[in-house]
């Protein structure tokens, strides 16, 4: 990469330097896996010149910075957000398809309540004709717009602690936040990422997560700008109905980088048909998995998947990031194995470390590497704010160039203000362990129980439970007693409902319980069987345990079959 480049101060130099010393280039993918567009640094240049010109005369005097962006076309997402970044405003990254999915159009009204925009940019009328759009101006494309013969005015200016973006959480559990990200903080971050994944020229990274998230926006837009390299993009709904475009688009640009959460792996193992192909994973030197806790398990059947395509298990990169870390924290390092403990399960649930005590109590956890360059990573006491040990589960304290730490508002160790998580996991000395999220453990007779953990288990009991569409919490049952019981919502596969009479939900129930009662050391006594598509998720997929929580208390979710308590 060029020295110049890395001397940007701000995301716009970056643009710009990047388009006059060449690199960087960002192409579209249909359904079927056909280019259908392609886009440059120097046209991409170009084209923010031009939309932020159109931009401009939107903005009534007085007018709040924030403009939220709703595309689901990546390259014309692109376009504008650098566009409205060179309108000296700040880029609000938002769900790509709020028309036809009920999680982004919930999305949506957060966001527009909280940035209190006053344009917003979308690629279609459609997109932009939705309720939570109503009264806003709204900028289209608009073909290919010449660039203003000057500089656009209100440009950024080369500030590196001017806000870059606004990044939204994914509110599994509960409404999503906002994440202002300096210049700063992203440039330290994309600097990092570069060593860390040994990100050259010469990589191409093919992705499918929407740009909307900090997964899709760092590993798919900036990184590649950063250090001059193809991008080939997957619209993910595309992704979702034909999971074999993955491996389809990395086989065809012959991708050396890729990023996707957990179940995007899982669902490419379990739904590519055997036959399908040939396909050629050879060149595949880092398939980052984060987003959600990293299963050994799913590394595994993916890389037996894509053996015979020459898919190397040691390309797996398990990481721990969030975004107000601006995406990555901790990485292990490219070509070597992701390392995997086999630890006590019965010692987890009481916060220790332990060698299990036989088959029956093993818990794989798997490594997140150690943490990136500059980067600091703690392990601290709930309660007390203390420094913990190796091999002592705690929550995850994090400081560095890349996390974004409110003024006044980090939590210090030493004398160092950083960022407490609300994870929970534990390092051996170097490499974090990652357990799951403080909301997402509940306590029963002393002992912890982690959702994650527990509802990978539900998944697994039986196949006509929707892997991913489970969830597992403790909650008062609706017209029961006042005390919480360890409550299971499972999904049933599509069709599968009308495949059961009452003694066959029954059987299935019976086998949930049993899994957890015997693999997990969890007594279930609610287990409600639900259709396909019921649980309420995010846009990127995570169950909303919240409001799952909420539906079952209010008695409001529809069931198959309802058993035990709260029928």
């Amino acid at each position: 990469m060029a020295t110049t480049d890395r001397n940007a101060r701000d995301l716009l130099e970056l643009l710009d330097h990047r388009a006059a010393a060449g690199g960087a280039r960002y192409v579209r993918l249909d359904s079927r896996a056909r280019c259908t567009g392609e886009l440059t640094a120097a046209e991409l240049a170009r084209r923010s010149r031009g939309l932020a010109a159109r931009l401009a005369p939107l903005l009534p005097a007085g007018a709040g910075p924030y403009v939220p962006i709703v595309a689901r076309d990546p390259l014309f997402f692109v376009e504008a957000f650098f566009g409205v970044l060179r309108a000296g405003l700040v880029p609000v990254p938002a769900p790509a398809a709020p028309h036809t999915h009920r999680g982004h159009a919930r999305r949506l009204a957060g966001i527009v309540e909280v940035s209190g925009p006053h344009v917003v940019v979308a690629d279609t009328p459609q997109t932009a004709a939705v309720p939570e759009l109503t009264g806003l101006a709204v900028l289209l494309p608009e073909g290919d717009t010449p660039a203003p013969p000057a500089a656009c005015p209100g440009r950024v200016g080369g500030d590196p602690d001017a806000a870059a973006y606004v990044q939204y959480t994914s509110g599994s559990l509960g409404a999503p936040k906002p994440v202002v990200l300096g210049h700063r903080h992203v440039l330290a971050q994309l600097a990092q990422a570069a060593q860390a994944f040994e990100e050259t020229a010469e990589s191409v990274s093919v992705g499918w997560v929407p740009l909307s998230h900090d997964m899709g926006l760092v590993t798919a837009v900036l990184r590649p700008l950063w250090s001059g390299y193809t991008s080939v993009l997957i619209d993910p709904f595309d992704f979702v109905r034909d999971p074999a475009l993955w491996p389809r688009a990395m086989t065809d640009w012959r991708a050396t980088h890729t990023s996707a959460p957990d179940f995007g792996y899982a669902l490419c193992a379990r739904k590519v048909p055997e036959g399908a192909g040939p396909y050629d994973l050879t060149r595949v030197r880092v398939a980052r998995s984060a987003g959600e806790p990293v299963r050994a398990a799913t590394m595994r059947a993916f890389a037996e998947r894509f053996r015979e395509a020459g898919f190397d298990h040691a390309a797996f990169a398990p990481s721990y990031g969030m975004a107000e870390a601006t995406l990555t924290v901790t990485t292990c390092p490219p070509r070597r194995p992701p390392g995997i403990r086999e630890l006590s399960a019965a010692a987890l649930r009481k916060g220790s470390v332990e060698a299990p005590a036989g088959p029956e109590d093993v818990q794989e956890a798997v490594s997140c590497g150690p943490p990136l360059r500059d980067t600091r990573v703690e392990i601290l006491d709930p309660d007390t704010g203390e420094v913990l040990g190796p091999d002592t589960v705690g929550e995850v304290w994090i400081a560095g160039p890349q996390v974004a730490v409110p003024l006044g508002c980090g939590h210090l160790v030493g004398q160092v203000a950083g960022h407490r998580t609300g994870d929970l996991g534990f390092t051996d000395g170097t490499e974090l362990y990652l357990l799951g999220r403080a909301k997402e453990r509940f306590q029963l007779a002393g002992e912890n129980f982690y959702s994650v953990e527990l509802e990978a288990a539900v998944a697994a009991a039986d196949s006509r439970i929707r892997p991913g569409r489970t969830a597992v919490f403790a909650a008062r049952p609706p017209g029961g007693e006042d005390r919480s019981v360890p409550v299971v919502l499972a999904e049933c596969r599509a069709g599968a409902e009308t495949e059961m009479d009452e003694a066959t939900a029954r059987s299935l129930a019976r086998s949930v319980v049993s899994a957890l009662g015997r693999g997990m050391g969890l007594p279930v006594s609610v287990v409600w069987l639900v259709p396909a598509g019921t649980l309420p998720v995010t846009t990127s997929g995570k169950i909303r345990r919240g409001s799952c929580r909420d539906a079952f208390e209010e008695n409001a979710m529809p069931a198959i079959h309802r058993y035990g308590q709260g029928q």
